[in-house]
């Protein structure tokens, strides 16, 4: 339907872009993502055309908005279709575009490229050797510049979760400057369980990691939960005609058990 197809392009900015002078390249971006959605056999062809990745990663990089978009689009279908020859450029230029965008609010695009980010890291394992520790900080920078974004919290609560699932873990000085940002996703009613009971794990190994020095973090942790309990955040069973599901404290009350 060509409606659909109107609808589309202007949500990702696309009428924007095209008043630049090279129209040509964001209804390429678009074009390329749009077919590489509709089938796996669609993405083997981009991954042949592109041999050396270098098609996707200048999209990605892209100055357009919506050559950005479409760029981390297809970069997450070839991934997510099995295509990870070159997902370590990729994923580095997703991190650094990421940072860009955070900077800049626009949230609807960060969110797509973190997206993108998120698949790289969790579908392949020579991510890892690229995206090391060293991109902790670029992610903490992130999550503080879009702090009240429930969506974008999420992703990367989610990034960094399997980052350290797989040995990419908090050390000293670094794991002590994540630690605000995880009681923040841990205490913020807006964000979702996953969020909360993820951030209640990665501070029970932060802890762990860190010894003795981490008794004080401890001690706040403990009376943040007691605070909360205090004011009433638990759900009133009463007045409650579904049982709700395990709240935040009581998941923290747990994984505090465990230190």
């Amino acid at each position: 339907d060509p409606n659909d197809v109107k609808r589309s392009m202007r949500s990702h900015g696309l009428w924007d872009d095209l008043h630049g002078k090279y129209v040509a390249v964001p209804l390429a971006a678009w074009a390329i993502a749009t077919w590489a959605h509709a089938s796996s056999a669609n993405c083997e062809k981009i991954a042949e055309l592109d041999k050396n990745g270098n098609g996707i990663l200048a999209a990605i990089l892209a100055p357009e908005r919506t050559v950005k978009w479409h760029g981390a689009v297809t970069s997450r279908l070839l991934v997510e279709n099995g295509y990870e020859k070159y997902v370590g450029p990729w994923g580095n230029a997703l991190l650094k575009t990421g940072r860009e965008i955070s900077e800049t609010e626009d949230m609807q695009l960060a969110l797509v490229i973190l997206k993108s980010f998120y698949s790289c890291v969790k579908r392949s394992v020579k991510v890892h050797e690229t995206v090391s520790e060293e991109s902790l900080p670029t992610l903490r920078e992130i999550a503080k510049e879009t702090s009240e974004n429930a969506s974008l919290q999420a992703v990367i609560a989610e990034v960094v979760d399997v980052l350290s699932f797989n040995g990419v873990g908090f050390s000293g000085l670094e794991a002590k400057r994540w630690c605000s940002i995880l009681f923040h996703w841990m205490f913020h009613d807006g964000f979702e369980d996953t969020t909360h009971l993820t951030a209640a794990r990665m501070l029970a190994n932060v802890l762990e990691n860190i010894g003795a020095a981490g008794v004080p973090l401890s001690q706040a942790w403990l009376a943040m939960i007691i605070f909360d309990i205090i004011n009433g955040v638990e759900p009133n069973l009463a007045k409650t005609e579904v049982a709700p599901s395990k709240s935040k404290v009581l998941v923290q009350v747990e994984y505090i058990a465990l230190l």
